[in-house]
């Protein structure tokens, strides 16, 4: 089964400005964000699942996606055959992210 994923109007936000700020700070590495993205973008579209549960919110379990190099995190929940991020957050900002 494949999912279909789409990313909240907040998350598309957090995607453009992460990705832009890579970009322009990471001199050694400034494919590296969307590198990383695109394989955690494969893996939701087949395997959604295998993502950990992190909470539960209004009834719908929220899964986190890790990109382990670039330390952002994906925060999805699954609905049917839908995959939603709801942020794409950072691990050093020492909040949690606001989820829509």
């Amino acid at each position: 089964m494949s999912f279909r994923l789409e990313f909240t109007a907040a998350a598309a936000m957090q995607l453009e400005a992460a990705a832009a700020w890579w970009r322009a700070n990471r001199d050694a590495a400034p494919d590296l964000f969307d590198e990383e993205l695109a394989h955690a973008i494969g893996l939701l579209a087949k395997m959604p699942t295998s993502a950990r549960v992190w909470r539960e919110i209004e009834g719908k379990d929220v899964r986190k996606a890790r990109l382990p190099r670039t330390r952002y995190t994906l925060f999805f929940t699954i609905d049917e055959d839908i995959v939603t991020v709801h942020a794409v957050w950072h691990g050093g900002r020492g909040s949690l992210p606001p989820l829509e």
